[in-house]
């Protein structure tokens, strides 16, 4: 009787034990759950950004399998930084597209590498036939704090004055108030050779100025400026000017 009753007590043990351990484990496993879930939304994320990227990401190519240029498509159009190559890869175009028409400064080179030109392309919204000072007004107030928007703005004013020949002391004071602004904001040969074209309409001592900071900044900023067209120009408006 002593013996069943021990024994009894230590089966009784073992599955206590058993049961508490399955319980522990069961537990343990309940309580890492969340972090597994997490990982694996993690990655499930990850993926889709990778995806997104590479739907998002253009690259087209030439016959022979050279890349001819690569951007970004937003609903299939280019939008941001494109980059343009020759069939034999060097680099032929790069500059900004948005809402699939080009922006800003473009650069081009020839095939050999060396640099071409540069270009610079007025915003969708700038590139009717006309356009009131209002709505010029209203798009440089939205854009107080770029630089080349505001220089967009002054550069299409005054192109628009050039074409229709027109001397309007008023347009001219607020394509240099653009201007100012965009050179406040962040000093480039664009900006400055903008703010040059304004000044050769206003004061041809204030322009000898700023055709000399022009001409150093493409210097600075443009590989072998000097063989450009812009340089040439440059040079005869300096000569006219009586610079040199």
């Amino acid at each position: 009787m002593y013996f069943c009753i021990n024994l009894f007590k230590r089966i009784t043990m073992k599955r206590k034990i058993i049961y508490l351990a399955l319980i522990i484990a069961v537990g343990l496993f309940t309580a890492f759950m969340p972090s597994f879930t997490g990982i694996e939304q993690d990655e499930q994320s990850m993926l889709k950004d990778k995806e997104e990227t590479l739907k998002n990401n253009y690259v087209g190519t030439w016959g022979n399998g050279v890349k001819k240029e690569e951007g970004q498509l937003v609903d299939g159009v280019r939008e941001g930084t494109w980059t343009m190559w020759y069939p034999n890869g060097n680099r032929s175009e790069l500059g900004q597209y948005r809402h699939g028409a080009r922006i800003g400064t473009w650069t081009f080179w020839n095939e050999d590498s060396k640099f071409n030109r540069i270009e610079y392309y007025y915003t969708p919204s700038l590139t009717e036939v006309e356009i009131c000072i209002d709505e010029l007004e209203k798009i440089a107030a939205e854009s107080k704090d770029d630089w080349r928007q505001l220089a967009i703005c002054a550069g299409y004013l005054v192109e628009k004055m050039k074409t229709q020949a027109v001397q309007d002391e008023a347009l001219l004071q607020q394509g240099l108030d653009w201007i100012n602004a965009s050179i406040e904001i962040e000093e480039h040969y664009w900006n400055m050779l903008i703010k040059t074209r304004i000044l050769t309409r206003v004061d041809a001592k204030l322009a000898t100025g700023a055709l000399i900071k022009t001409i150093n900044l493409g210097k600075k900023e443009i590989p072998d400026f000097i063989t450009t067209d812009d340089f040439r120009q440059l040079n005869a408006a300096m000569n006219t000017l009586g610079g040199c």
